[in-house]
């Protein structure tokens, strides 16, 4: 039986130490539930851990894209058409307060 825990993000202001003794928790709390369930099971040793490490890449604004006709059609996107000033944030955000 495998005990894992989910994908953690990283940052460089992120404490290392921390989220891997958080994991670690989570993965000793785990193995305890499963043992009291009555399966007669023991852990006899810990064959190793299996770290992954991926790229964090956060969603980004930017600068007005023409939607596909299909998406467009649907009427179902809000994509401001600012082609001056890269500023589709500002203008969301403002048409949304003032559209509550």
């Amino acid at each position: 039986r495998a005990f894992k825990t989910k994908n953690k993000k990283i940052l460089y202001d992120s404490s290392i130490d921390s989220i891997v003794e958080r994991m670690y928790r989570k993965i000793s709390q785990e193995e305890s539930e499963y043992l009291d369930k009555g399966s007669g099971w023991t852990l006899y040793k810990i064959d190793g851990i299996l770290v992954r490490f991926s790229r964090y890449r956060p969603l980004r604004g930017s600068t007005y894209i023409p939607l596909p006709q299909i998406i467009e059609n649907k009427k179902a996107v809000i994509n401001p058409k600012n082609l001056h000033d890269n500023q589709c944030f500002t203008e969301y955000t403002t048409y949304r307060i003032n559209s509550i």
